[in-house]
């Protein structure tokens, strides 16, 4: 079952669509004041109706009014104490059904969320034909303070109203078990769309607000400092339909290439939304003559997007850190960059070609498999010889050929996709199991030789 939709989301220094506010619209969309415990930014809060509310909670019958043309009563409710995770405000319960009509609660900074200050949050309910009420209009307000010294806070506003709510219409049970992502149109609707669409106009206040945020993103200082605050935290400039970068590679030191330096780019969605090219030239002081030129090209084609199907190659020639770990799919920055910086006096260059496909099965099953031929010599502070025949001592080699097949398994629950273009990151936002099962099988040659399989609990 497919449903269209739209997201629009203005700040300065915050892209619709990017990393961060997709982020931030799952982890404030979904509290459900029902359940019994909710999650407020990585931390457990009983909700001020949860069955054993009464042993953290004070309530205060305050007055009886009429919302919606529901008679309720007000109720207001504080935390029996201050550092416990709990929940201040007020709620109208409905007189006849007992159901929450409305909600308002805040949380202060005594609740130590690392950099919250303060959240607000206010859910209003509406009957649904088959009884059970629903929420219509959820407003949050979130208040950051700076991470450092002098650095300025965020403050972040959400407005979520739900229209045409449908109950008792079962469908099949696939569509309950896939998670809501964004469409790739998602963000390409203009004025006129959001006139039609919205439910619930835009406030004065609002209007203001986005004309305020608006006129400062177009301030030339601001606007800098935007682009300063992206590149620190993606790694990458964006030039049209390519981003430069990973900056953190720029420069490096090591024993082998001395100071090194590094240029690359990735395409992004702009240029396509099925291929992604990717590339980067390093060249070392010390080894212009003898090593050359390091390089890594790849590209990778999207077959399926809804099922993340993709199918890609590599070429790569560099520098890379004895018994460090490939990588590549991970993208760990720290690892790769370990190399660079003189933290490793051993180290190998390589020569490598890689090829792979992989797709999500199911939501939270996902396969991968690839073919890796590598070939690989000892640089640095060390050295390594083999008889590739032992009666033949005069015939020494340093290079060493593998060709390694592989297939991963990986098993997730409740994780969340938030995606960027063409990356996607995986996100939980309750602690549960990932099973991660991998089948290797190489040798020295092309003919298969040992293997191996590794089952890690994460």
């Amino acid at each position: 079952m497919n449903i269209s939709g739209a997201s629009k989301l203005s700040g300065v220094g915050l892209d619709d669509g990017s990393l961060v506010s997709q982020l931030m619209g799952s982890t404030l969309q979904d509290y459900n004041f029902y359940q019994n415990w909710m999650l407020v930014i990585d931390k457990g809060f009983i909700s001020p109706i949860a069955d054993g509310g009464i042993a953290f909670y004070r309530y205060y019958l305050i007055d009886s009014v009429a919302i919606d043309g529901k008679y309720c009563y007000k109720i207001e409710f504080k935390p029996k104490q201050d550092k416990d995770l709990a929940f201040t405000g007020t709620m109208w319960i409905n007189d006849t059904s007992f159901a929450l009509k409305r909600i308002i609660v805040s949380v202060d900074k005594k609740a130590n969320l690392n950099y919250i200050r303060t959240l607000h949050l206010q859910q209003d309910l509406v009957p649904t034909s088959a009884g059970p009420w629903l929420v219509n209009k959820e407003r949050i307000t979130v208040d950051a303070s700076e991470i450092v010294g002098q650095s300025f806070g965020v403050l972040g506003k959400l407005y979520v109203a739900n229209s045409n709510i449908v109950v008792n219409q079962p469908q099949k049970l696939k569509v309950y078990e896939q998670k809501i992502t964004e469409d790739d149109t998602a963000l390409k609707q203009d004025d006129n769309y959001w006139l039609k669409n919205r439910p619930d106009s835009l406030t004065k206040e609002d209007k203001t607000i986005a004309h305020i945020i608006d006129t400062i993103k177009r301030m030339p200082n601001i606007k800098t400092a935007a682009d300063i605050a992206e590149v620190i935290i993606n790694g990458y400039y964006t030039v049209n339909k390519v981003d430069i970068g990973p900056y953190i590679y720029a420069l490096g030191d090591n024993v082998v290439e001395g100071y090194r330096f590094r240029l690359g780019f990735r395409t992004n969605f702009d240029f396509s939304k099925y291929w992604v090219f990717k590339a980067y030239a390093a060249v070392g002081t010390n080894d212009l003559v003898s090593d050359g030129l390091k390089y890594s090209v790849s590209a990778e084609h999207f077959l399926s997007r809804e099922h993340w199907t993709k199918i890609g190659v590599q070429n790569e020639y560099d520098v890379a850190g004895l018994g460090v770990a490939d990588d590549f799919f991970e993208d760990n920055t720290l690892l790769t960059e370990s190399a660079q910086l003189g933290l490793l006096t051993r180290l190998d260059v390589v020569h490598l070609n890689r090829v792979w496909i992989e797709s999500d099965i199911v939501q939270g099953f996902n396969i991968r498999a690839y073919l890796v031929q590598k070939t690989q010599w000892p640089k640095g502070d060390f050295t390594f010889y083999y008889y590739p025949n032992p009666e033949n001592t005069s015939n020494v080699q340093q290079n060493i050929t593998t060709t390694e097949a592989d297939i991963e398994a990986r098993i997730s629950f409740n994780e969340t996709y938030i995606i960027n273009g063409n990356r996607r990151a995986n996100v939980q936002f309750e602690p549960a199991p990932i099973i991660l099962i991998q089948y290797s099988r190489g040798d020295q040659r092309f003919i298969w030789g040992g293997s191996t399989i590794i089952i890690n609990w994460l």
